[in-house]
């Protein structure tokens, strides 16, 4: 879909895919909530053709679809100036390398330390006035890709996304043993009773779905890819724990190696862009 950005205003040229459909069923495309569709265009901040209007107005082909999208917001977290790794960046979304030993966000917005404060730096150096919205998350060990959201208006759709499976992402796991064969592990996952870090397969937790396929071994080790159907915590280290091919230095699952940092890496996302359709393809080097 073709757009223009205009100060805080999104420009949308509405095509054939959505030629005689209502601007609420335009709306629902990007899983905006009903409430919200209503409340916007009762204020203004949705409009058709420069004009106020109603969820059941029919849209045409060349009509211009109207919402503020970027109103200005302040920063919500304690910027920390440390240096940002971007892999990619649009005026919608922002895409970044997550270092070891760190949490993509604290728990209350009075810390720091964390992803979201080097990104809150970035968006107050150069002027992006919004608030910092990660996507997902990735455990304090793990090293790679996280997606941010730089636009309110295609949060939900980003949200709605992930849920369904619409965002994929790879990982390497570099494992303890040598694997000699691709495999899925199907196994449900729930809370370690006795441990309240951690998790553990389990019949009574969440359906878990980890596929992986073997990269290459070497004295004894071995490098995997793995594709999550699900999105369970800790999902990859219980999995490859469980088929006791534990994750190098997960001392939560395995035991620590002298010199060799945890080896898991969030290193492929992929998907298609909420407004653009284009796809994005997102790719770190190897760090095993």
């Amino acid at each position: 879909m073709k757009y223009v950005r205009k100060g805080e205003w999104l420009l949308l040229a509405i095509d054939s895919e959505y030629h005689l459909k209502t601007v609420n069923e335009f709306l629902n495309s990007f899983h905006m909530p009903s409430k919200e569709q209503n409340h916007l265009m009762q204020i203004g901040k949705i409009l058709l053709n420069s004009k106020k209007t109603s969820g059941e107005m029919l849209m045409q082909k060349g009509d211009t679809f109207q919402v503020k999208a970027f109103e200005n917001k302040e920063v919500d977290f304690i910027a920390d100036d440390v240096p940002l790794e971007i892999e990619y960046e649009d005026e919608f979304i922002l895409i970044v390398n997550k270092p070891r030993d760190m949490l993509v966000h604290p728990d209350n917005k009075e810390k720091n330390g964390t992803l979201a404060n080097i990104v809150a730096n970035y968006y107050l150096q150069h002027n992006i006035q919004t608030t910092v919205r990660p996507i997902h998350r990735l455990d304090m060990d793990t090293t790679g890709l996280v997606i941010f959201s730089k636009c309110d208006f295609i949060q939900p759709q980003l949200d709605w996304m992930l849920m369904a499976k619409k965002i994929k992402r790879h990982y390497y796991a570099f494992v303890v043993g040598e694997v000699h064969d691709d495999g899925i592990i199907d196994s449900p996952i729930g809370r370690d009773r006795h441990d309240a870090k951690k998790y553990r397969v389990s019949r009574d937790g969440k359906s878990a779905l980890t596929h992986y396929k073997v990269i290459r071994n070497k004295r004894n080790f071995t490098l995997l890819e793995c594709i999550l159907d699900t999105g369970r915590t800790h999902q990859i280290r219980v999995h490859l724990a469980s088929i006791k091919h534990p994750v190098v230095s997960d001392e939560l699952y395995g035991e620590k190696y002298d010199f060799l940092p945890m080896g898991l890496q969030a290193y492929k996302v992929e998907f298609k862009h909420p407004i653009t359709n284009d796809l994005v393809h997102v790719v770190q080097k190897c760090l095993f």
